[in-house]
């Protein structure tokens, strides 16, 4: 409605206008901002909830945020200069400034002030979660900016499912305490794993020096040991803006708002690695479309190689079908070869046969993390199902020492679980190590509970996980696929048929005399018989 309203208004202008004014309802509900501090927000305005409601007060109000925070508060325009930059503002908002501030106003009215037709009233937003601004951005860019969403492959990880790849991240870490690790999301989206992996650093810090971190503590955390990287840059925006919430919530006194400001996040912890922000002179010369590959570039895999106590994310699942196919595979043949070893045959057919990114990003944790770091991914089902995933597979099981694997192919439907993606997937954790060939790993496959899923949650058994060989899934192509269909008892009856001595059913059928044939068929129509 913005945009109808605005026409010359870009997409990324009403994503930034309507980012202000969530990250204002945040502020507000959570007391971080009062009525005492209006008169310095704005003064064409007697309430808080109404600083949106007329174009004066709304141009105050995103004065006072800039100055105030000082942070990547999503730019509305490229001039620097505040006058020039707001003046401009002016004149694209003008027409349709009536409806655009009824719609932004509508985010900060309460329900004391009566429900608005989109019913924004009734939310606390006390209790939202802070990534709420990520699934805010996912559902905008799919519908404004569909090109874009496909391309960059723009579908952010349900809260549930992150805390589960963050959490067994953080169990899994060897290579530091964990209130000290320094964590990368190398395909950060809309920050939810670095706001979980935020909180949980300054939980373990809690933890383990017995005090509250204070606000300079917290900070340092912010500014120290958090890093993010992606093409897009208004996911990375999106990123900072939940940071800066997060710290905020977290602060003990988050008073007086004068000594709040921020530093920058965009360009020192959130890196964008989109080809027009990396340097044209690192590029390989026998891969000239290197430089597309964002994260899997050879400049940021090199940049950022073995820093990192924990890499978890969600990579990008959308097969590459451009120029950056042929660069993926080049850098995927790299990823696959051994140390002081050329790139085998076998290696190249796995690349050849496996073409989306998931994996490589995989692959490129265990150079960016540090030896007995931890790995943490959402990966496509495909990787642990399709048989020729399978030599692929074992090399990633046979050079990383893989934790736990919870397939979730069986609410690959349930949208209220993750709405918008119907592909099966897998979520797993790692330590960046060899494992000993008699490691094993435990398996679990939460199954759909209809009134479960109509709450978007699902139960989580520990009786039903499955403790597995590396020696299986290494040596049998068709191991998860049985375990997931048949449990522990399905593995080794298959195995068992398998044998050698196990005989065909046809050939035992042949010994009695007997014979197969294709069964009942009905035919068509008018020559079946009662």
């Amino acid at each position: 409605d913005i945009h109808r309203c605005a026409p010359l208004l870009t997409v990324q202008q009403v994503l930034s206008l309507v980012g202000r004014a969530l990250f204002f309802r945040f502020l507000v509900d959570r007391h971080i901002v009062s009525e005492a501090e209006l008169p310095r927000i704005s003064h064409r305005t007697s309430d808080l909830s109404m600083v949106f409601s007329n174009l004066d007060a709304l141009i105050e109000t995103c004065t006072w945020l800039d100055k105030t925070f000082n942070g990547d508060l999503l730019s509305l325009t490229d001039s620097q200069d505040a006058l020039d930059k707001y003046a401009g503002l002016r004149q694209l908002l003008d027409a349709g400034a009536e409806t655009i501030c009824w719609h932004l106003t509508n985010i900060q009215c309460k329900a004391v002030h009566g429900q608005l037709p989109l019913q924004w009233g009734g939310i606390y937003f006390r209790h939202v979660p802070v990534d709420v601004l990520s699934q805010v951005y996912e559902d905008f860019a799919h519908q404004f900016i569909p090109e874009l969403a496909r391309e960059t492959s723009i579908h952010f990880t349900p809260r549930k499912l992150a805390e589960i790849v963050v959490d067994g991240a953080f169990s899994a870490v060897g290579s530091t305490t964990p209130d000290r690790a320094r964590v990368l999301a190398p395909s950060v989206g809309g920050g939810v794993f670095l706001v979980l992996a935020f909180k949980r650093l300054i939980a373990e810090r809690w933890g383990a020096s017995g005090k509250r971190p204070c606000r300079a503590e917290i900070r340092r955390i912010l500014m120290e040991q958090i890093t993010g990287l992606d093409v897009n840059h208004d996911a990375l925006n999106i990123t900072a803006l939940s940071l800066y919430l997060c710290a905020l919530e977290l602060d003990p006194d988050p008073r007086p708002l004068s000594e709040l400001k921020f530093k920058k996040l965009v360009g020192s912890i959130l890196h964008p690695v989109d080809e027009n922000s990396l340097d044209p002179a690192k590029v390989p010369d026998d891969s000239p479309h290197d430089i597309k590959l964002g994260s899997l570039s050879s400049e940021v895999l090199h940049r950022h190689a073995g820093l990192y106590d924990i890499v978890v994310g969600n990579p990008p699942w959308n097969a590459f079908k451009d120029d950056r196919a042929g660069a993926l595979n080049r850098t995927l043949r790299k990823l696959l070869a051994k140390p002081n070893q050329s790139t085998s045959i076998t290696a190249s057919a796995m690349v050849a046969r496996y073409g989306s990114p998931d994996i490589a990003f995989l692959l490129a944790a265990s150079s960016w993390a540090k030896p007995a770091g931890a790995i943490g991914f959402a990966v496509h089902g495909r990787f642990l199902f399709q048989a020729d995933s399978f030599e692929l597979r074992r090399h990633v099981f046979e050079n990383i020492r893989v934790t736990g694997v919870m397939n979730f192919a069986a609410l690959r439907q349930d949208q209220k679980i993750w709405p918008k993606n119907d592909a099966q997937f897998a979520l797993m954790v790692a330590t960046n190590e060899t494992p000993d060939p008699l490691d094993g790993f435990f398996f679990i496959s939460p199954r759909h509970e209809p009134r479960l899923s109509q709450e978007g949650v699902f139960r989580i058994d520990p009786n039903s996980a499955i403790p597995v060989s590396l020696f299986q899934v290494c040596n049998d192509p068709q191991a998860f696929k049985a375990l997931y269909k048949g449990g522990r008892l399905g593995l080794d009856l298959l195995h068992r048929m398998r044998s050698e001595t196990a005989q065909p059913l046809g050939e035992q059928v042949a010994k009695h005399g007997g014979s197969f044939n294709s069964g009942y068929q009905t035919g068509k129509e008018e020559n079946r018989q009662s």
